[in-house]
């Protein structure tokens, strides 16, 4: 048996890779590690492991869009609220169920977890975080914390989105704690 320490520990193995890149490439990468104060070894491993993590599922020939952040938020204001609230729960509903039944092959609170990480992580829609309450009385409850720059529209989508999709894989009920420009909050609670 392997205890989870161990199986942290050899995820965590490094491994050496040789391989041949263009030296324009090369200069890029090397540049740029520079300015964030790792090394080329570190920087190219990040990317590899943004790709594998996210990009294979959201890069050319998906159903994902990359677009600036001032055009979307234009739209987002041509939008009403009750538009914004009907367009998160539809997308909870049918292109986020069918995204995690691609990428991890099943839906349980840890995929949707990864999932949002990940959101957070790679796509720009802001930074949300997780939190389980650790009181023995509260069980089976979550705080989803989402900060962004994008306005209330934003945060409307966002905790519409979120609820919607906590409660209709997981069947969980979800309340809107918190509702701002910068961000929102949503208590989720095992049924």
């Amino acid at each position: 048996m392997v205890s989870r320490q161990q199986g942290i520990n050899k995820a965590r193995k490094k491994v050496t890779r040789a391989f041949k890149i263009d030296d324009n490439l090369d200069r890029t990468i090397a540049g740029q590690a520079e300015k964030t104060g790792i090394t080329p070894s570190s920087l190219v491993s990040q990317i590899l492991r943004r790709y594998v993590e996210w990009g294979q599922f959201t890069g050319v020939g998906t159903n994902f869009v990359t677009i600036d952040k001032e055009v979307f938020a234009a739209f987002l204001d041509e939008l009403s609220e009750d538009r914004i609230v009907e367009i998160a729960r539809s997308s909870a509903l049918v292109s986020t169920h069918n995204f995690l039944k691609f990428r991890y092959q099943r839906i349980n609170f840890d995929t949707i977890r990864d999932f949002l990480g990940s959101l957070s992580a790679h796509s720009n829609v802001g930074e949300v975080r997780i939190m389980e309450d650790e009181d023995t009385e509260h069980s089976g409850r979550y705080e989803i914390n989402a900060r962004h720059s994008l306005g209330m529209k934003w945060s409307i989508f966002l905790s519409e989105y979120i609820s919607g999709i906590l409660s209709s894989f997981l069947e969980m009920q979800t309340t809107t704690e918190e509702l701002s420009p910068l961000g929102c909050s949503v208590i989720a609670v095992r049924a």
